[in-house]
């Protein structure tokens, strides 16, 4: 028989007036000839933890709660039965409604406003980017970067804003293929959302979203 089939990711963290990145949503219809047995994975929100969202959120550098927020996870049907993130249930994936970025608070003085900004929003083919506003260096050392969308080629990664620091790109850490980019390979204070290749994570600005997949 013929089923339809949706399915709403989750939303990234929130920290006060920045709101993480909203979760995607898909909808389509399915032909199967035969009786299948459908494995369904539902995407946790980022919350008030470094631990990003379930299924794939991605997480925070430790004490880093104090300025960003956890990316979303992603919602999926699979065939396969396994755990969240083995490759080859991943490969199975027959509908993915990604998870959106973390968002960040880092304007910490008015003498030294490190940025600020909402997390990304899971889209369609290409999730949306991070933000990074009110970035004022006065007396700063440091510049600002944001999150990028995952795409349905690669995960998302990270764009730095010029600042007096230069090696902001040294600390991108991109998503990957089912899996929001956090502290695996970096320095993290927002995470990016999962997705069918997740978003990339953040310093001092908003994680990018997840993409979707149908």
């Amino acid at each position: 028989g013929t089923y339809a089939i949706e399915a709403w990711g989750a939303q990234g963290g929130t920290y006060d007036v920045y709101v993480g990145g909203k979760g995607g949503y898909t909808k389509g219809e399915i032909l199967f000839l035969s009786i299948q047995n459908l494995s369904a994975h539902v995407g946790g929100n980022g919350g008030v933890t470094d631990t990003g969202g379930y299924n794939g959120g991605g997480s925070l550098t430790s004490g880093q709660l104090n300025w960003g927020r956890a990316g979303g996870g992603a919602t999926y049907l699979r065939l396969e039965r396994s755990s969240w993130n083995a490759t080859s249930g991943l490969r199975s994936r027959l509908m993915v409604a990604g998870g959106g970025g973390g968002a960040n608070h880092r304007n910490a003085s008015p003498t030294c406003g490190y940025g600020d900004g909402y997390g990304g929003i899971s889209g369609g083919l290409i999730g949306g980017n991070g933000q990074s506003i009110n970035l004022t260096i006065d007396g700063c050392t440091f510049g600002s970067a944001y999150g990028i969308g995952g795409t349905q080629v690669g995960g998302g990664s990270l764009i730095a804003i010029p600042g007096d620091r230069s090696d902001y790109t040294s600390y991108a850490n991109p998503g990957k293929f089912g899996i929001g980019a956090g502290v695996e390979t970096g320095y993290t204070q927002s995470g990016g959302g999962s997705g069918y290749y997740g978003g990339g994570s953040s310093i001092h600005g908003g994680g990018g979203g997840g993409s979707s997949y149908i």
